[in-house]
């Protein structure tokens, strides 16, 4: 029975010392979002984390080095050795191939630091430097318990020798916050518009040209008349009886009445009128058949009196014309020819 007591007892400190093993591997935590501070302690203000990520995102980006600065309450009886060691290597800091990395572990609780550099500056950093700015930058501080006020002066301190082991300046160095990409994408986005734009201006030219061919190409040709139809259609002549009118005037060809058949077109058995008197070809009166048209039987008047030919009267069959059987008269006196009075069957009347 003691025995079997002895045995379980066993068993449990066995388990007991694998769960503690355990538990002090699995004591790293994970990193903070923003990498470069880890604050585990809650002993770094913020204002000293805003500056040390921000000198970090120069520092990365000129050489690919980092420094975190971590600052837990304990390594839980684990070395401190040991225990920044699996921190740098789990944590990957720094740039994998050149192995430039840099951890400052601060253990508060227990009261204690270390430096972690990465192989590939630990000849550039040496034991020797590293002690000599514990002594003047950190253990001062560590010891007033200014936790905050000791990480930023030693870190500030860090990055001068980072600055010499690089030959750089990291006030001259910008940092790509990704604000460039903004500019990036409006730029493809612009592009790309005007690439649509400018392929929807060439398919409509094109579509319109296609569409002017198809056209063109359907189109009914005209019907074209041979001459032997045209001489047998018949000619376009205006309705019998009347004249035809534009905006209620008789139509005129260079200056003259039209005629048809040599003669001037009558409507409704009169001549036509343009503003009240008859119309004139070259200046005198136009003829049928050659003599002076009459209208109800009696010569035309202009303007109250009978017109002229070349200065006379104008005769029928060798004689004056009559109004009424009497011989018209000009301004109150009968007109005469050659100086007399014309004559009809060797008679005057008056």
């Amino acid at each position: 029975m003691k025995t079997r007591h002895i045995f379980i007892s066993a068993i449990l400190l066995i388990v007991m010392i694998v769960s503690c093993c355990i538990t002090s591997v699995a004591a790293i935590p994970e990193p903070s979002e923003s990498f470069y501070v880890y604050d585990e302690a809650d002993v770094i203000s913020e204002e000293s984390e805003k500056h040390i990520v921000s000198m970090n995102k120069k520092l990365e980006q000129a050489t690919g080095a980092q420094i975190v600065i971590a600052a837990i309450k304990t390594t839980n009886g684990e070395s401190i050795k040991e225990y920044a060691e699996k921190m740098y290597t789990e944590w990957e800091i720094g740039d994998s191939d050149k192995l430039n990395g840099l951890l400052v572990l601060l253990v508060i609780d227990d009261d204690n630091y270390w430096i972690m550099p990465g192989t590939g500056i630990d000849d550039k950093l040496t034991l020797k430097e590293i002690k000599a700015l514990f002594d003047n930058y950190l253990e001062p501080y560590f010891k007033e318990k200014d936790y905050d006020r000791g990480a930023i002066t030693f870190f500030d301190k860090l990055l001068v020798e980072f600055e010499g082991i690089y030959d750089i300046k990291l006030d001259n160095v910008t940092v790509d916050d990704g604000s460039g990409i903004g500019t990036v994408i409006l730029i493809i986005f612009i592009i790309v518009l005007a690439v649509a734009v400018l392929g929807f201006i060439v398919f409509v030219i094109v579509r319109n040209i296609s569409y002017s061919k198809y056209r063109v190409g359907t189109r009914k040709p005209a019907v074209k008349i041979p001459p032997e139809a045209r001489a047998n259609q018949p000619p376009r002549i205006a309705p019998s009886g009347t004249m035809p009118r534009q905006n209620g005037t008789m139509p005129r060809q260079n200056g003259t009445m039209p005629r048809q058949n040599g003669t001037m077109p009558r409507q409704n058995g009169a001549m036509p009128r343009q503003n009240g008197a008859m119309p004139r070809q070259n200046g005198t009166m136009p003829r049928q058949n050659g003599a002076m048209p009459r209208q109800n039987g009696a010569m035309p008047r202009q303007n109250g009196t009978m017109p002229r030919q070349n200065g006379t009267m104008p005769r029928q069959n060798g004689t004056m014309p009559r109004q009424n059987g009497t011989m018209p008269r000009q301004n109150g006196a009968m007109p005469r020819q050659n100086g007399a009075v014309p004559r009809q069957n060797d008679n005057y009347r008056n």
